[in-house]
């Protein structure tokens, strides 16, 4: 038997040892990175109110082959005593996860619901906020505290507050409502500031039946064909897939195993969990109420782009019409509601809400000479990095 000493030597002159010896002489000299693990959070830019975006570099020693997700989270400082960080008594407005990367430059959308939770029993102008970055390798660590603004500054968006209706009850069942949240996800990447979408799907389950209704979806036709295992795995996960259980995964392994993997548990898991409880306080109840009652359109800013005459793309292109119309006054009805969003990995998923039926009928009968014959001639949807005025 060789000494490890002599493997060593040799190994490092290059020579090759049968595996059952250079794996013992691998596991012997190979050490593990003890280095310890350090974040330092900066502020490039902070929104003024709660219809806009922080956006912020992580300098870290963590690198992207972490099993781990950075867990962000908004506090809101409780004491007019102090500006200084305690989450054991400030107030949580909300929270997100991304992947570790390169160059770790995220944004995080402040949202309605955080607004509301912000001044829920305070009179102030303005909430004193900060975000702290966790992750599990290295000490939590915070921003400085910023100013946010209670008054909507921006005012274009067109989703800001409205008068909501009450509409009927929509009734699922257990197998129907996992396929709802599952193509929610899908349609959204799991933000919480795209939940507005569950209200389209409602509306279309409505009016054409749960499969014709979900059928507009792309996630829901072709998820369970998908290679990657996400529309069955959420299923599984919810109890209603276990059909899936030993489908194979294109990353490796079944359903079954990928659901405990790191992706899953840090990215899928926390974001479904936010999209359920929306879901499940806010559409499925006895009396639910809607700001888009009747809207059957949706769409990220890539659909948008499309300009293609078929059925089912024009109308992307005669929302985006419409929508230029709406933002420079030339339509003073809503038809279309804007909600900036980014996904996990930080890219922007900007989506659009807008109520096809008015809007068809606005351009076939109503204005028929305002959309332009090519419709390559209407202006593109630039979102690639947008960050909302």
């Amino acid at each position: 038997m060789f000494t490890k000493e002599q493997l060593e030597k040799w190994e490092q002159m290059g020579y090759v040892f049968p595996p059952e010896y250079a794996n013992w002489a691998v596991k012997e000299v190979v050490k593990k990175d003890s280095t310890p693990k350090m974040m330092q959070v900066k502020l490039l830019n902070t929104p003024e109110d709660f219809n806009g975006i922080v956006e912020f570099e992580v300098v870290t020693n963590i690198t992207k082959d972490s099993k781990h997700s950075f867990t962000f989270t908004l506090w809101d400082v409780d004491s007019i005593l102090s500006d200084s960080p305690d989450t054991n008594t400030d107030s949580f407005l909300g929270q997100t996860t991304f992947k570790v990367k390169d160059k770790n430059v995220f944004k995080f959308l402040l949202t309605e619901e955080m607004r509301n939770k912000a001044f829920a029993d305070i009179e102030f102008g303005s909430a004193e906020c900060y975000i702290q970055v966790s992750h599990p390798d290295a000490e939590s660590v915070y921003s400085r505290v910023f100013k946010v603004s209670k008054n909507r500054i921006g005012k274009k968006s067109g989703n800001g507050p409205c008068d909501p209706v009450l509409v009927k009850k929509l009734v699922l069942s257990d197998k129907e409502r996992a396929i709802f949240l599952a193509t929610l996800w899908g349609e959204t990447w799991g933000e919480i500031e795209l939940k507005e979408v569950a209200w389209v799907y409602y509306n279309l389950i409505q009016k054409y039946g749960f499969n014709s209704g979900m059928a507009n979806s792309y996630f829901y036709l072709h998820g369970p064909k998908d290679p990657y295992g996400l529309y069955k795995s959420i299923l599984y996960y919810l109890g209603e897939g276990p059909e899936y259980e030993n489908d194979p995964v294109k990353t490796g392994g079944t359903i079954k195993t990928y659901i405990k993997g790191p992706f899953f548990k840090d990215v899928v898991i926390p974001r479904l969990k936010r999209q359920m409880e929306f879901v499940d306080s806010k559409v499925l109840i006895e009396k639910p109420k809607t700001c888009i009652q009747g809207w059957f359109g949706q769409g990220y800013w890539g659909d948008m782009n499309i300009r293609f005459k078929a059925d089912w793309t024009r109308v992307w292109a005669m929302a985006t019409m419409y929508y230029n119309l709406q933002q420079t006054n030339k339509a003073h009805k809503i038809l279309v509601k804007e909600y900036n969003a980014f996904n996990y990995k930080g890219q922007n998923i900007t989506t659009f809400i807008f109520d096809r039926d008015s809007i068809l009928l606005y351009f076939e009968q109503e204005h028929p000479n305002i959309m332009p014959e090519n419709y390559f001639d209407i202006p593109q949807m630039l979102y690639y990095d947008k960050i909302p005025d």
